[in-house]
């Protein structure tokens, strides 16, 4: 039986040690914007692969279509899930951001842990003054 080129599918793999050794540059674009900085490092039909960077807290978010897939590489932060998202907008079709979210349940994020935060579930990540984190993030279409 015959494939065409189209039909040739690789794997895609990415090492721990290979990532953390592109932290150094994120920290440095994340210094130099709002504190987050990502690179891209996959794109596929019903998922995607990144890796993150962060100095500062993020907004608040909601994706209805999409979950997010945490490894935590290097740092700590804490993850807030669930409650409510504050000043709530629609930003995107199914993408809601906002100021805080409140009355969800905070869980502490430490290098080598595994986060799943399910499609439309409200979640914020928090840093304490100085801390930062770097994680791997693949986002996976759930519904849609």
């Amino acid at each position: 039986m015959s494939h065409s080129t189209d039909e040739i599918k690789t794997a895609d793999h990415w090492e721990p040690t290979q990532l953390i050794k592109r932290i150094p540059q994120l920290r440095t674009l994340a210094a130099e914007t709002n504190g987050v900085a990502s690179e891209p490092l996959g794109e596929f039909p019903r998922h995607a692969a990144s890796l993150t960077f962060r100095s500062q807290s993020g907004v608040a978010e909601l994706h209805r279509d999409f979950a997010d897939l945490f490894y935590i590489l290097e740092g700590r932060a804490t993850l807030v899930t669930g409650g409510g998202i504050v000043g709530a907008e629609t930003i995107a079709p199914g993408e809601v951001r906002g100021e805080s979210v409140q009355g969800g349940k905070a869980q502490l994020l430490l290098s080598g842990e595994i986060f799943h935060i399910p499609a439309g579930l409200p979640h914020q990540m928090v840093l304490a003054d100085g801390e930062t984190v770097a994680y791997f993030v693949l986002k996976i279409q759930e519904n849609g």
